[in-house]
């Protein structure tokens, strides 16, 4: 039993309120339009089409995340979607763009899944722009506005789960990897992790593909990145020794018969070791390895993921800057909106994925000692400021660098030149060569001219009144940017701060029994909304998030906690690193269930500092979310999320 009765911050997140924003994006058809009972080929290779990259070899960076997920995955959706086949690096994706920003030096992964969501905000670069891995190394970072522009516009839509652990995911799956669930005649590819394919194991003489490598079961850590890039119904490997292969007996003593059992049937992948591996660097990967439970090894989250590309996108407004510096791990940069243009502080703020404290202590390129090394010329797409803008009517746009005042002293940098381009031409800022040593916070500004930036809107003046006893339908239409367009909602919870004393509860701690997922599965006595839907169970992790399904669990190589938290669906008390992969273990976790509220504590040690913190959530019927949290002393307290998230990256309040 548990006794808290701690002066805490109180954040409070009421009733939700929707906003419509407008987007010129072709909606994805959906696994809901699938014909399952459509005959698909019994073989399926999308890794011999045109639009596919050689294979890559990691030889000796810790990036397989970034060459399944980016170098293979990225470079075939996006090649797919323009119908540009792969004749040289203008076609290829650079693995280490994104790997770059997130991992330094260390000999560590970086999620893939980060580097999606890099790509969605700012754009993937060509190797063609960015060089070759091998030779530009792990700490570079690429500097010249027009290489980030070009980069801007190689952006991804969607980024697609499915869920692998059953027949109807499989053939979801299957469908995909044929036609892309809308009729193509190319398929898509996706990207999951697991443990690396050591084992020499391959096909026996009765199967298709004799001598082929296989890897029959997932036996360890989820921690190598690999791509899927097809399937063969009829390939098979005798698990269970009996001399067979079988699809309806259960050969793995679990007491049921399902996808866990086949021994027929597996995916065409391929690995990051280049084509000296395997059979021209793929192999066969049973269908039954994602289906053996979560207390079995197995996939992350027994899931693959696919990416969708942005169609055509041109970004509508951009940053153009160039910054010294001699640590840039010290520095964050962020951009503002004011529409008052006399404001000498933004109204808005935005946050970006990359230039974030990251990249470790060196120069801004990364070329330690080489001339000029400490200057760095980039962009960033400000093209969601414009959601803020007034037609017709002068904005300011700010550029924002936070700087890390160490006690050393050390960091020593300044603001060269900020200007702000648009379709209507560049608009300079007069603040120049602006000195960054010894202050916690830098801005520049320039006002800018919002005429003739096409940038999309809704047209509609109006819309019909709501009446909760009728079912509500308007049609939306759009004007201006690139049609075709769709609509999506964006969720805003009410939300309020104080300082409150947490009323005394006893509390009871719960188990962790799944060593694997670190969840505990909470029934509650009322229906609880959140995000459009209800729920009568939860999932609550002892580190520090409640969660809405039972796959919520942290996946590999977490670099960046904000970013894993806008992917997921939770309720975050205080999230920190703790929740990498490799976790360490002894963090608790507590509730006290009643007919009208539920509440929730944890004591979660920080898996970056060390530091021990205890948040307490509460939620009700109503749908109300209060987050109690102490103040925060530890050496990264920036590092410690609390608040809500959809889990689609759009919708979230950290």
């Amino acid at each position: 039993m548990i006794h808290f009765n701690s002066r805490r911050i109180l954040i409070v997140l009421n009733i939700v309120v929707f906003t419509l924003l407008i987007t010129a994006i072709k909606p994805l058809k959906g696994q809901h339009n699938l014909s399952f009972g459509k005959n698909l080929p019994t073989e399926v290779d999308n890794s011999l089409s045109p639009w596919f990259p050689p294979v890559y070899s990691q030889k000796w960076f810790p990036n397989c995340q970034q060459a399944s997920g980016v170098y293979h995955a990225f470079t075939y959706a996006i090649n797919r979607m323009r119908g540009d086949t792969v004749k040289g690096d203008e076609q290829i994706m650079a693995t280490n763009f994104t790997y770059n920003f997130y991992d330094g030096e260390s000999q560590d992964g970086v999620s893939f899944l980060h580097s999606y969501e890099l790509i969605r905000e700012n754009g993937q670069p060509s190797r063609a722009d960015f060089g070759d891995d091998h030779v530009v190394g792990g700490l570079y970072w690429m500097s010249g506005y027009e290489k980030y522009y070009r980069a801007m516009q190689n952006r991804i839509d969607k980024i697609i789960p499915f869920p692998v652990n059953t027949e109807e995911g499989l053939h979801s799956l299957r469908q995909w990897l044929y036609d892309h669930h809308d009729g193509s005649q190319w398929g898509g590819v996706a990207v999951f992790s697991a443990h690396a394919p050591y084992s020499n194991e391959f096909l026996p003489p009765e199967s298709p593909y004799a001598g082929y490598r296989v890897m029959p079961m997932i036996v360890s850590t989820p921690s190598h990145g690999m791509t899927i890039v097809g399937y063969h119904d009829s390939v098979c490997y005798d698990l269970n020794g009996d001399g067979r292969f079988t699809l309806n007996e259960d050969i793995n003593l679990d007491g049921r018969i399902d996808l866990g059992d086949w021994e027929k049937g597996g995916f065409i992948v391929v690995n990051s070791y280049g084509p000296e591996f395997g059979n021209n660097g793929r192999f066969f990967l049973m269908y039954s390895a994602f289906a053996q439970g979560q207390m079995q090894w197995g996939a992350q989250n027994e899931c693959v993921w696919a990416v969708i590309p942005k169609v055509n996108y041109t970004p509508l407004m951009t940053a153009r800057f160039t910054i010294t510096h001699n640590l840039r791990d010290r520095i964050r940069l962020k951009a503002g909106i004011s529409l008052d243009t006399a404001r000498i502080y933004p109204e808005s703020i935005h946050d970006f994925q990359i230039f974030q404290n990251q990249g470790n202590g060196h120069v801004m390129t990364g070329l330690d000692g080489e001339p000029g090394s400490e200057t760095l010329e980039a962009g960033l797409d400000l093209t969601p400021l414009l959601s803020r803008v007034k037609e017709n009517t002068p904005f300011k746009v700010f550029l924002i660098v936070d700087q890390k005042l160490l006690p050393d002293g050390a960091a020593k940098g300044q603001l060269n030149r900020f200007s702000v381009i648009t379709g209507k031409g560049e608009f300079i800022s007069g603040d120049e060569d602006l000195s960054l040593d010894g202050r916690a916070q830098t801005l520049a500004s320039v006002v800018v001219s919002a005429d003739m930036i096409p940038f999309p809107r809704i047209a509609n003046t109006s819309l019909p009144l709501y009446h909760s006893s009728v079912p509500y339908q308007a049609q939306l239409q759009g004007q201006d940017g690139t049609p075709p367009y769709t609509f999506s909602l964006k969720t805003d919870y009410q939300y309020y701060s104080d300082t409150a004393s947490l009323p005394v509860e006893t509390l009871t701690q719960l188990t962790v029994t799944n060593a694997r997922t670190r969840l505990v599965s909470v029934d509650l006595p009322f229906a609880f909304p959140f995000y459009g839907k209800t729920y009568n169970r939860l999932y609550v992790s002892d580190n520090g998030t409640i969660n809405f399904d039972s796959l919520s669990y942290p996946y590999a190589y977490i670099r960046d906690a904000k970013a894993y938290l806008k992917s997921r669906l939770c309720i975050a008390g205080a999230y920190s690193m703790s929740g990498i992969y490799y976790r360490p273990e002894g963090d608790e976790v507590y509730a006290d269930i009643r007919e009208d509220q539920a509440s929730f504590s944890w004591k979660v040690t920080s898996g970056i500092t060390g530091d021990v913190v205890e948040p307490f959530v509460k939620i009700f019927p109503s749908g109300r979310i209060e987050i109690y949290r102490q103040a925060f002393e530890g050496a990264f307290p920036d590092k410690v999320f609390y608040g809500i998230s959809e889990g689609d990256g759009l919708n979230f309040q950290m």
